[in-house]
């Protein structure tokens, strides 16, 4: 089903845009962040909502604000060392280079010891590297750089000496080859020092990088003004003006602005009718986006969320068709559709959005299947959210419609991507089982072909009247 943050970036649009726009300071932290386990655990999403809310108030203060920043800056210097840690835990013997890895990383959790300290933040929650540091800085110098310093060993202070005063090639070389059997001693007499702490360092090393996640986070949710949501076990999920934050992005790099829209939905099927361009697509991604970021320990991007927590996500929203095993649009959506429905016999948990439902296929069939599947899903008490522009559905379900195009907006001369200005993306409940009629009127304000119009007008006339008698 689902197992981690990478694991669905390829099935949420939005998802990897979130992770983008996070101010990660490192990559230990990217890695963590996309290795984020699922959970439907109320414990454990609440902790993970707990650490965030923890952050966001120190980031608001006026002085420890200060030092949740100087210390997300600091983190830019936690590099990816699990080559080195893992050399040191294996009993090997560490390079010069894993002891500059392992010594950056005791001075970086030094440096970030001491700004906690400064700016009286909460108990750090990792292990101090003191020990380790002043093994691996034996001259107290507390710089960056790693050599094997004389400190280590009188025997390589006493070669060094010898060969700056060597007088002959041949001497020299004699003295370095001795130099370099005594440095690779000292090596491993230092690795067999650090060894005790190996488990240490990489509780640091991941302490670090699950701090550098939090903060983002954090000044995300501040960012983008997102609520913590409330976690339910059973009951009505409810999105308050929620959005997607790519398409507020987007939108907004155009000057343009988002409309948030609010919905509720609970252990049974709902309907939400409205026209092409009404915005079902974007408005299914986003209730998805929604509920996979507070099961990943996100703030949800709304003015208020509360949410139950699911065993899995299952979507149907983009054309299903795979080419790759020559199926058709149809086989594959269907395919898709039973996939959800052997699920749901399964008893799992789930949130199924499921984007213009039997689209690719003619219209009463059409209808009958929606039907179908609303009777199923309403049969075995299923969170199902069904999209479509049909009429005439009978089945029992709540029912939305998204109020659509708004005349009163129109001003001519009116160009495509201007068309959003005369769209009111909210969800109003109803009971009719009437889809809006507006494609013809969209494509005369487009300014489509006269006779094509006036064609389709008829056409629609004509059948509006067969169907009423």
């Amino acid at each position: 089903m689902m197992d981690t943050l990478r694991d669905s970036l390829k099935n949420f649009p939005g998802l990897r845009f979130l992770v983008d726009d996070l101010q990660l300071s490192s990559a230990p932290a990217r890695r963590l962040l996309l290795a984020t386990t699922w959970t439907s655990d109320i414990a454990c999403i609440e902790q993970r909502l707990d650490e965030i809310s923890e952050r966001i108030t120190l980031l608001l203060h006026p002085d420890m604000g200060k030092g949740v920043l100087e210390i997300a800056n600091l983190l830019t210097h936690l590099r990816m060392i699990v080559g080195s840690l893992e050399t040191l835990a294996s009993g090997g013997t560490c390079s010069d280079i894993d002891f500059f890895e392992l010594k950056g990383l005791a001075l970086l959790e030094s440096k970030i010891r001491h700004v906690s300290q400064r700016y009286q933040l909460p108990n750090v929650p990792f292990p101090s590297l003191t020990n380790e540091l002043d093994l691996l800085d034996p001259e107290g110098h507390r710089l960056s750089p790693f050599f094997l310093s004389d400190k280590y060993s009188e025997e390589l202070a006493s070669l060094r000496k010898k060969q700056q005063k060597a007088t002959t090639d041949e001497e020299r070389t004699k003295i370095a080859l001795l130099a370099a059997d005594e440095e690779e001693r000292v090596r491993r007499k230092l690795s067999k020092a650090l060894r005790p702490s190996a488990d240490k360092l990489m509780e640091v090393y991941n302490s670090l990088a699950k701090e550098d996640v939090l903060i983002a986070k954090a000044r995300w949710a501040l960012k983008e003004n997102a609520t913590r949501p409330k976690v339910l076990n059973l009951g009505t999920s409810e999105l308050t003006e929620v959005w997607h934050p790519q398409v507020k992005s987007l939108l907004e790099q155009q000057s343009h602005s988002i409309q948030p829209v609010s919905i509720a939905f609970n252990q049974a099927p709902v309907l939400i009718t409205g026209a092409n361009m009404a915005g079902k697509s974007v408005l299914l991604s986003t209730i998805a986006l929604a509920q996979v970021m507070m099961q990943y320990g996100f703030y949800v991007a709304a003015r208020k969320a509360s949410l139950v927590a699911v065993d899995a996500v299952m979507t149907s929203i983009s054309d299903a068709q795979d080419t790759s095993q020559g199926l058709s649009s149809y086989a594959g959506e269907i395919l898709c559709l039973d996939a959800m429905i052997k699920e749901v016999k399964n008893n799992k948990k789930l949130l199924l959005l499921i984007d213009e439902a039997a689209r690719t296929t003619n219209p009463e069939e059409g209808r009958a299947l929606i039907e179908a599947l609303v009777t199923l899903f309403a049969k075995y008490k299923t969170s199902a959210i069904i999209t479509t522009h049909y009429s005439g559905i009978k089945a029992d379900a709540k029912r939305y419609r998204v109020k659509g195009f708004i005349e009163e907006r129109v001003k001519h001369p009116l160009e495509v991507n201007q068309l959003n200005k005369c769209m009111d993306y909210q969800l109003v409940e109803t009971q009719t089982d009437d889809a809006p009629q507006e494609a013809i009127r969209i494509a005369e304000i487009l300014g489509v072909d006269e006779e094509l119009l006036l064609y389709s007008k008829a056409s629609f006339s004509e059948h509006s009247k067969s169907r009423n008698n």
